[in-house]
């Protein structure tokens, strides 16, 4: 990952691998999850070839929410995965698994609930 000057603009740019190690780390930390799975799995999109890549890998529910922050804003970034979980939760879901990567690259998960809202 890298970053470059584009026009006056400061642009993200990805190493071809970075899709499939974001898969590879959010099913790792997915399947290190205790207990039952939660009704909803809230990424940060990380770009169109990352939500690929992750739904290539993994069958989980609630990825919706996800692709339609990138559909509607594009990569907005790892808190983007904050906007995907408020949509989620105007639709009732109660219970979700919430991932995001960022910079260097470093991954995050938390589980989240109604006593957590």
């Amino acid at each position: 990952m890298r970053f470059v000057n584009t026009g006056g603009k400061l642009r993200n740019v990805l190493d071809r691998s970075v899709p499939e190690l974001a898969a590879q780390t959010v099913e790792q930390l997915y399947g290190e999850m205790p207990g039952a799975r939660p009704e909803c799995v809230v990424l940060h999109p990380g770009g169109k070839k990352v939500m690929e890549a992750v739904e290539a890998r993994m069958s989980v529910r609630g990825l919706g929410y996800s692709r339609e922050v990138l559909r509607r804003y594009g990569n907005m970034s790892s808190p983007s995965v904050l906007v995907a979980w408020e949509w989620a939760m105007e639709d009732g879901v109660k219970d979700a698994w919430l991932c995001s990567f960022g910079a260097g690259y470093t991954c995050h998960a938390c589980r989240v609930g109604p006593a957590l809202r």
